[in-house]
């Protein structure tokens, strides 16, 4: 990983860690809310989240042990325990947040709206590749991934995790706390979603570097991606940014693994 991406993993990891702590404060300061907010879809979404990351992490283990995937890919699979732990610490607090910004629509609409939105955008960076001749290549952060069907096949629960984890942190715990609280030191309302949504968007596309080659491209699609993801968050709440999230990264490993079966690629008969 070059120093651009270290740098870059560094500051998302911050902006996470410090999202968690002012979603802990507000949490504590509204302790007597938190039993409400934390409804039976919630407390089933959390079960299904901790469930998939026990056994993903399990299964990549044994893959390792056994040979199946590389040391770096292991590494991004246990990594991921550092934000589920953030994206814990973080919930409660991001929950009160949702509430009292609440528009108290259903985001239906707009879910479907965003949705059609993010894909757009993943669509348009493989047309941008193929009108450029083809110049981006994986970066070594996501190799493993894209030409070994055991790490990819365990990618899709992993991406499903990461979906969910990523939008309580970000559009939940630092979008939301930025238009809480900006309002307070005189930044207008209208002024400080905007903020909230631009620097929330910045942050986690700094936290995709490394992924794609040259640097900028991939940074760009995500960021662009949670410009729509923020505003769905606005429109429809978290339960809108999460399901559109989930539904992107779903249907990214669905496509590439659909690729392998299709393309009859040889690697699969080393499964």
């Amino acid at each position: 990983m070059d120093l651009y991406s270290i740098l870059a993993q560094a500051l998302f990891l911050t902006c996470a860690t410090l999202a968690s702590l002012g979603a802990v404060a507000v949490a504590a300061r509204n302790f007597g809310r938190l039993r409400g907010l934390f409804t039976r879809p919630v407390l089933s979404l959390l079960a299904a989240v901790a469930g998939l990351q026990i056994i993903t992490s399990s299964i990549a283990v044994a893959a390792f042990l056994l040979g199946r995937i590389e040391p770096e890919t292991l590494g991004i699979f246990l990594g991921n325990w550092l934000l589920v732990g953030i994206a814990a610490a973080t919930l409660p607090g991001a929950l009160v947040v949702n509430a009292d910004l609440s528009t108290g629509k259903t985001g239906n609409r707009e879910l479907v709206a965003g949705v059609v939105f993010i894909l757009a955008i993943a669509g348009g960076v493989i047309v941008f590749d193929h009108l450029a001749g083809g110049i981006l290549e994986e970066g070594p952060m996501v190799s493993d991934f894209l030409h070994n069907p055991v790490a990819l096949g365990l990618f899709l629960p992993f991406a499903l995790v990461a979906a969910v984890v990523e939008e309580v942190i970000f559009r939940g715990g630092l979008q939301g706390l930025l238009e809480r609280y900006l309002p307070i030191v005189r930044v207008p309302d209208p002024v400080s979603r905007r903020i909230a949504i631009l620097a929330t968007s910045a942050v986690w596309a700094f936290g995709h570097a490394g992924m794609v080659v040259p640097h900028g491209v991939k940074e760009a699609q995500i960021f662009a991606t949670g410009l729509v993801l923020g505003w769905l968050r606005v429109q429809g709440g978290l339960r809108a940014c999460v399901l559109a999230h989930l539904a992107l990264n779903g249907t990214v490993v669905a496509v590439q693994l659909a690729g392998w079966l299709v393309t009859g690629n040889p690697a699969w008969n080393e499964v």
